[in-house]
């Protein structure tokens, strides 16, 4: 090897050193240390896909697109996966948009949508394809009638009936990724 530029004399190429990662196998780890691999599920944690919703008005079915500017994946507790009986491929990531469910949940939060559970409850949190755009409202029942409710009172109610307002899964639970207005 050229000691002057860390070239191979026969190729004067870079030397090859595989990747750091691989090599990692063969180095012992401190007492209770484990290497964590990202998106893979561990005993601890279990990744839910970080998606994009594209949705149609009046259309019940959904597409998603993996968001990778935030890696792709939300890691969640194993144990909370286990206590609530979900089930991890009926979990999605979402980023909130939008200001109307302050000061429950702001702008760039991640809310996790259970897609197996589209039953309406009053006071429920929910996605919903409403008229074609994704949006993150409450369900409250009233006179015989549902309506989508933000938490922001400059955001005013509407009504949830029909293909013009379908569930697409609740919010069983959130993280909070904009500290700014809550600090």
């Amino acid at each position: 090897m050229d000691a002057d530029h860390g070239l191979a004399p026969e190729t004067d190429l870079p030397e090859d050193h595989g990747d750091p990662v691989d090599g990692l196998a063969a180095m012992p780890f401190m007492a209770g240390v484990s290497r964590v691999r990202v998106g893979e599920p561990t005993a601890d944690m279990t990744p839910i896909k970080l998606v994009t919703m594209h949705l149609q008005a009046g259309i019940m079915g959904f597409e998603v697109q993996q968001d990778f500017d935030d890696g792709g994946t939300l890691d969640v507790p194993t144990l909370w996966i286990n206590d609530g009986d979900y089930v991890p491929h009926c979990l999605m990531a979402i980023k909130v948009r939008g200001d109307s469910m302050q000061p429950l949940l702001y702008q760039g939060d991640i809310a996790v949508v259970n897609i197996a559970d589209t039953k309406k409850v009053s006071g429920g949190v929910y996605a919903i394809n409403f008229n074609g755009e994704p949006v993150v409202k409450r369900l409250r029942y009233e006179g015989n009638e549902w309506y989508m409710t933000s938490e922001n009172a400059t955001h005013p109610r509407r009504l949830c009936k029909g293909g013009a307002c379908i569930i697409v899964g609740r919010i069983v639970r959130f993280e909070a990724r904009n500290f700014k207005d809550r600090l």
